[in-house]
């Protein structure tokens, strides 16, 4: 009996193990030849690089498709071609294996790989075929900033377009391009007419085709820009014909002026060494027509950038709020040892405020408060406008006169912002503009108003078209103006129709504005002209009226955009050229 049990057990054993052994080889065999999923859902993808197919590298650790495209130029819809691996993956984004995709965009690429969806980055960088653009001139060398196939460089000690000659242009190509242009070319380039640039053709042996690389390089500014401003030159010279613009000169202009959208605003620079004025006045022109702004643009061929002065009679000098009886100011004329023409309220030497004065020597600009004597033919700068620390300036070339000093050794004199005017020190403002006791009596009519004349603070907390002239500390010139249609009474006019300088009124700038965007430039000292259309800035277009940054009243009808006869001109006292 026992003995059969035993048997009985001994083959109910065998079964059990026998089954359990073949269960697991079955598992192992399911699990190693047929898991339902794979870690690697993509064998193959392609994208068209042009008119060829080039494989994508696939990173299953990290999730990435990488492309190195050698052809294409537009990524905004590539077609792109997956092979999945084996039957458990599936498209699931895009939902077809053949697409277009926008690669100038983050794209993905998700695939169920059996179980779960896993997504790829695509990224797709063009070729480097270029990996460095040196310039180098002199001793200087520029690192180009380089955007593909486009390099831009700047020097940081030249400052002149005339001055970029023989300059050698060193490329370092990628490891698939080669020069088409004989590289001894480089050897020695000119960039010396703003706006040229150099092209330089190149072979890639990848795909057969030809690139161009397109060099520029431009000379240093002599202020501090930021992004706003694009340097307009070559593109002025061209479209308003300014053939006659001297290389000296650089014109910008920027459509977000203190980071206001819309706001525009013109600059004008001419380097140490370089600024060439003459200085024209009323009484020597002969007559009241040969003073207007046109009649000075013909009559001056050679000269580039001109601005005028009217000198209106807007202002009262005794604190009267009246809108009539009014004065004009006198800006002072100087040239080759001789005074042209006095400063002084009403014209009248007594009424002296010390306003401040460019003046030029050896072409070097300089700014400081000044005064004449006619009599004796002498011109006097001052270390502030109460008349303080005079020095004998009679040995500059020219000078003319400004109205107020806002930025002076670097220091902005204004510390407000905005529509927040903190009064700047009496130094700098004086005579006839405060009592004894620190009231403002300097008022003007250019203000909303039309029926009183308001103090001369006020008037600084508008937001308007102003005009104003600076200087480095290396002798640099500045010429800053920004751009506002506006009437007589600072009433906007065309766009800016109602726009009269209040709060809300992203136009125009107030005078601490001004004073602070000039002292963050770079500019040592900064003198105010005369604001609306009073002043103006006009280049040389080789016609009979030359070319305005901008439309002002008395040169153009705001209503039908057409410039007006030259009799509705202003007769200007005082007109300084530059060239």
């Amino acid at each position: 009996m026992n003995r059969i049990f035993n048997i009985k057990l001994l083959i109910t054993t065998f079964f059990i193990t026998f089954l359990t052994v073949s269960c697991q080889e079955k598992m192992i065999f399911s699990i190693s030849e047929d898991p339902g999923y794979t870690d690697s859902p993509i064998a193959v993808i392609k994208a068209l690089d042009g008119d060829r197919w080039i494989e994508g590298t696939v990173d299953d650790q990290n999730r990435t498709i990488t492309f190195e495209f050698h052809v294409l130029d537009d990524f905004s819809k590539v077609p792109l071609k997956v092979e999945l691996n084996g039957k458990w993956p599936e498209m699931v984004t895009p939902e077809t294996p053949e697409f277009e995709a926008n690669l100038e965009t983050q794209f993905k690429i998700s695939v169920n790989d059996g179980v779960d969806v896993v997504s790829y980055d695509v990224i797709a960088p063009k070729y480097e075929f270029v990996k460095s653009v040196k310039l180098v001139k002199g001793e200087e060398e520029v690192e180009c900033t380089l955007n593909y196939l486009a390099a831009k460089g700047k020097f940081g000690n030249l400052y002149l377009y005339s001055d970029l000659k023989d300059v050698k242009v060193e490329v370092e190509l990628g490891d698939s391009a080669v020069f088409v242009t004989d590289p001894q070319s480089l050897e020695s380039v000119d960039f010396t007419k703003a706006g040229q640039s150099l092209s330089i053709k190149i072979k890639d042996v990848v795909s057969g085709h030809y690139k161009t690389l397109v060099v520029n390089a431009a000379p240093a500014d002599v202020v501090t820009l930021d992004e706003s401003w694009t340097d307009v030159t070559a593109e002025y010279k061209k479209k308003h014909a300014l053939s006659t613009l001297s290389s000296s000169i650089r014109i910008y202009k920027t459509s977000s002026l203190n980071y206001s959208e819309g706001n525009i605003g013109y600059l004008m620079t001419i380097p140490a060494g370089k600024v060439n004025m003459q200085v024209l006045e009323k009484a020597r022109l002969g007559s009241n027509d040969a003073a207007k702004i046109s009649a000075a643009v013909r009559a001056n061929p050679d000269w580039s950038i001109f601005f005028y002065m009217n000198g209106p009679g807007v202002w009262h000098i005794d604190g009267s709020s009246a809108s009539e009886g009014f004065t004009y100011y006198s800006p002072l004329v100087y040239s080759a040892g001789e005074v042209l023409r006095q400063e002084g309220w009403g014209g009248q030497p007594d009424n002296i405020m010390y306003a401040p004065a460019l003046a030029v020597k050896d072409g070097k600009a300089m700014i400081a408060p000044a005064r004449t004597d006619k009599a004796a033919n002498r011109l006097y700068r001052y270390s502030d406008a109460s008349g303080n620390g005079e020095q004998d300036w009679s040995d500059v070339d020219c000078a003319v006169g400004g109205y107020f000093m806002i930025v002076n050794g670097g220091d902005n004199l204004i510390t407000g912002r905005g529509d927040v005017l903190i009064q700047y020190s009496h130094l700098w403002r004086t005579f006839p503009g405060y009592s004894e006791d620190g009231t403002c009596l300097l008022t003007n009519f250019t203000t909303p108003s039309w029926s009183t004349s308001l103090p001369v603070t006020d008037h600084d907390a508008l937001r308007i078209g102003r005009h104003a002239v600076g200087v480095t500390a290396k002798g640099d010139l500045v010429l800053f103006t920004v751009e506002k249609y506006l009437n007589t009474h600072n009433q906007g006019q065309g766009k800016y129709n109602k726009m009269n300088g209040a709060t809300s009124d992203p136009y125009g700038l107030t005078l601490s504005e001004l004073s602070f965007i000039m002292s963050e430039m770079g500019c040592s000292e900064v003198m105010t002209l005369e604001d609306y259309n009073w002043c103006s800035f006009v280049l040389q277009d080789g016609g009979s009226r030359g070319y305005d940054l901008f439309m002002v009243n008395r040169r153009y009808n705001f209503t039908t955009g057409e410039m007006r006869p030259e009799s509705d001109e202003f007769v200007n006292l005082a007109i300084a050229c530059f060239k």
